[in-house]
């Protein structure tokens, strides 16, 4: 059991000296800002669909389909 703990140590203190890679923290982007917001929807008023209007703001899909949604429902209620 002593050797065992000893190992133990070893390693431990290999792990310190010599710490595991990390992978790399996935880049934080953040999602759309006013004035991605305002060329979206005059992008979508221009009559681009909205696989296009991400492609070119550099956008995901889903961020596009959501500020439409939202749009969609406030431009209802007007």
């Amino acid at each position: 059991m002593s050797q065992d703990l000893n190992a133990l140590g070893a390693q431990l203190g290999d792990i310190e000296q010599h710490p595991p890679a990390m992978a790399a923290p996935a880049s934080f982007r953040p999602g759309l800002n006013l004035s991605t917001r305002s060329q979206a929807l005059r992008m979508y008023r221009q009559g681009e669909p909205p696989d296009r209007i991400a492609t070119a703001l550099e956008v995901p899909l889903q961020e596009v389909d959501l500020l439409l949604k939202v749009h969609r429902i406030v431009a209802s209620n007007l």
